[in-house]
């Protein structure tokens, strides 16, 4: 795996964190694919549909703070990303699964697990 691939997938991660993504349906769109699917922190499931729904009434405030961000590739078109996110003195473990198509990633699953 390159540098370019690692700040690259950081990028979309960030981006998926910012409020004008996060209530842009189109803009979600071309970042998760149809059979996204995540866990949440809270237990809870969620397709791409329900969380774009979700995520267009959210309210904005800043974004997560990323660390301990990690790439594995699993095969050479999927990418295992892990990170750390704080915000607001709340802290979570993250993962995605990221797929990429005719050169394009798209987010394939995420889950979410609190942590002290």
């Amino acid at each position: 795996m390159t540098a370019d691939v690692m700040a690259h997938l950081l990028d979309l991660e960030r981006a998926l964190m910012q409020p004008d993504v996060r209530r842009s349906a189109e803009r979600l769109h071309a970042l998760i694919r149809d059979d996204f699917f995540e866990i949440g922190a809270s237990g809870r499931t969620y397709t791409r549909a329900e969380l774009t729904a979700l995520l267009a009434i959210e309210p904005g405030g800043p974004a997560a703070a990323i660390s301990d961000f990690k790439v594995q590739l699993l095969a050479p078109d999927i990418a295992l990303v892990t990170y750390r996110t704080d915000l607001n003195s709340i802290a979570r473990l993250r993962s995605s699964i990221w797929r990429r198509e005719n050169s394009a990633w798209r987010m394939q699953f995420h889950q979410g697990t609190p942590t002290s």
